[in-house]
């Protein structure tokens, strides 16, 4: 593959299709092991905080060796990557969240989710999400994107819908457990809509692109949480905004801008967190202009 700056449309294509077929063979060992006994361990040691399943640490071997076998060259960067794992990254590389939404997996809850993005120089190009589905006859659905591609789930393209402005009552929005700590204006205190917390941030915004959540305010989270989501909202004609070292939503160009080969970035890819609003163009910058977050120290890393 090129490291150019330029990047065919079919060369985009292509990895898509990967990735594809990444998320894919993943979502078919998960669901297989949805309701069963696993074992489950805390990486934090903290007990019932910071879950990882065996299926966790199996569904990113199913999707690094896919990546291994077509693109011998590209970085993986997932979640269950040892914690003290160094790697010098080219400039592509596939954020990984194996189950994003662990604790609702575990606990036989369906609002999880499979994420598998490439990001180029730290800029998210291509994403896939799959999540379970009621009436899907694999048990699922993919949402799939690729930078000027468009978003899609099977033939269908995916537009988030423009039908308002700002926030309504009545529609579903996405909300962060640290809402309390955000500064808000009076006058969306009581029109933010039916407020969920859902425990799977791809989950969440794979909801916002298919127009079931008017926006949502995800995270704090990690690289691997987001960078799908990113391609797919952009693509479905959607607005993500990041949230910056000032406490304001803004535009995100990419992670650790101008990108750099060194372990370093990788590294710091691996400690990011932060968090993310996003939703149709209208409701982002309404929401992004009467939100701010209370920072006490700068936490970002870009």
């Amino acid at each position: 593959m090129t490291s150019k700056n330029y990047i065919s449309q079919s060369d985009l294509k292509f990895i898509k299709n990967v990735v594809v077929e990444s998320v894919e063979k993943a979502s078919i060992y998960v669901s297989s092991k949805f309701g069963k006994k696993l074992k489950i361990s805390s990486k934090s040691g903290i007990p019932g905080r910071d879950l990882v399943s065996e299926a966790d640490k199996n569904s990113q071997k199913i999707i690094e060796k896919v990546m291994s076998k077509k693109f011998p060259s590209h970085t993986l960067l997932g979640e269950e990557d040892p914690p003290n794992s160094e790697r010098k990254p080219g400039d592509w590389i596939w954020a990984v969240d194996p189950i994003d939404g662990t604790n609702n997996f575990v606990n036989n809850s369906q609002q999880y989710a499979i994420s598998v993005s490439v990001l180029y120089k730290g800029t998210p190009i291509v994403g896939a999400i799959w999540i379970p589905w009621a009436n899907s006859k694999k048990n699922g659905i993919i949402m799939e994107s690729y930078k000027g591609g468009g978003t899609w789930i099977g033939n269908k393209k995916i537009i988030i819908p423009k039908t308002n402005t700002k926030p309504v009552n009545g529609r579903l929005s996405g909300l962060p457990h640290e809402l309390s700590n955000f500064k808000l204006h009076k006058n969306i205190k009581k029109s933010l809509g039916e407020e969920r917390v859902i425990g799977s941030t791809a989950y969440e915004l794979f909801m916002v692109a298919n127009g079931s959540l008017q926006f949502a305010i995800s995270g704090f989270a990690n690289v691997w949480d987001f960078a799908a989501s990113i391609i797919l909202i952009r693509e479905a004609e959607g607005k993500i905004n990041c949230l910056n070292n000032n406490g304001i939503f803004s535009d995100f160009s990419g992670w650790l801008q101008p990108y750099s080969n060194k372990y370093e970035t990788y590294n710091k890819l691996r400690k990011w967190k932060g968090m993310f609003l996003a939703g149709n163009p209208e409701i982002v910058d309404y929401l992004s202009s009467r939100i701010k977050f209370n920072i006490k120290k700068k936490f970002l890393l870009f």
